[in-house]
């Protein structure tokens, strides 16, 4: 669904409405009404809620993976929200070979180079949609692989 929402005084939401009416061919009426219930009926907050509640368990589970298996040579902050953790390693060890070889495991990786082009020591690991048992898998792979070429 393509749906926005904005406050805005009276006027500007009059010529915000005018624009949208001559501008506007793709969305659905149906699709905001829908979406205004949602709103409106605390469906959305609830969600939310349940939302920010399973996002909170998954970074803590992936934390703990973190330390089980990372500790040792790669940092890492707290997520305070959000859907991903930066894995900062001790040597820059993040290049597109790295990145190669772990898509031959299926593991895929957001190396830090994506971002900026100068930066080989971290990786964004996103803990929001892999289910947990494959999030560990790929952790173990992750692992594995670095550990190899950091001859540990």
């Amino acid at each position: 669904m393509r749906i926005g929402w904005i406050t805005a005084p009276e006027p500007i939401i009059n010529s915000l409405a005018d624009l949208k009416m001559q501008m506007d061919y793709g969305a659905s009426g149906f699709s905001q009404e829908i979406v205004t219930y949602w709103l409106q009926s605390g469906l959305f907050e609830t969600h939310l809620n349940s939302l920010r509640t399973t996002l909170q368990k998954r970074a803590h589970y992936t934390e703990a993976l973190l330390y089980k298996r990372f500790a040792d040579i790669a940092t890492w902050e707290s997520p305070k929200g959000g859907f991903y953790i930066w894995l900062r390693f001790n040597q820059p060890i993040i290049k597109k070979d790295l990145f190669k070889e772990l898509l031959q495991f299926n593991v895929l990786i957001n190396p830090g180079y994506l971002y900026d082009r100068n930066e080989y020591h971290h990786i964004r690991l996103s803990y929001a949609y892999e289910r947990l048992d494959q999030l560990a898998k790929g952790l173990d792979r992750l692992n594995d692989v670095v550990r190899n070429r950091l001859k540990l």
